[in-house]
């Protein structure tokens, strides 16, 4: 019931729990309840959720074993998202402002999602998004994990569809 008025509160006036007090106490006890959240900011805008400064979601660091959860939840959103590569990926959310504690354990998070996603370039993109925005010290570690993984050169070199774009708009721009 706790979980359904929260969701419900969040749809009225998503800053209600600006300190995410409630949010972290709920994904402490039932850490499937981040899935049901995402679902739900989703049904306030069905193309696109923006990276808000007040939807710092690092708090979910809090509960153990969140990062099933969270590979759920990034392969929700990558699949509902069209990334442009033009502000950060929702994904951040879970990064930003990450107390210096809980920064291994993201770190080991996204560089295993990296090892088993390595052929997604869509996946791949929001990964190095997160590692150039949210988890600077991250990006090389991510791009030499990457290239470990894979030589073809036609994976790494893709590009979101508006570097292809403006590839063609732009003579002799190469991203």
């Amino acid at each position: 019931m706790v979980k359904k008025v929260y969701l419900q509160q969040d749809l009225v006036d998503d800053l209600f729990d600006r300190p995410l007090k409630g949010f972290a106490k709920i994904i402490q006890r039932d850490a499937n309840f981040l899935i049901d959240y995402v679902n739900n900011l989703y049904s306030k805008n069905k193309k696109q959720h923006s990276l808000r400064e007040e939807r710092y979601l690092n708090v979910v660091w809090e509960a153990d074993n969140i990062e099933p959860i969270l590979k759920t939840i990034f392969d929700l959103v990558i699949e509902k998202e069209v990334y442009f590569g033009i502000s950060g990926h929702f994904c951040n959310s879970f990064f930003l402002n990450l107390p210096q504690e809980k920064k291994e354990r993201a770190k080991n998070f996204l560089l295993g999602y990296c090892r088993e996603n390595y052929e997604n370039w869509r996946k791949i993109n929001v990964v190095v998004d997160i590692a150039r925005h949210s988890m600077k010290e991250l990006f090389e570690d991510v791009l030499l994990l990457f290239v470990s993984l894979t030589q073809d050169a036609d994976l790494f070199s893709r590009r979101p569809p508006c570097h292809r774009i403006n590839q063609t708009r732009v003579p002799g721009n190469r991203y």
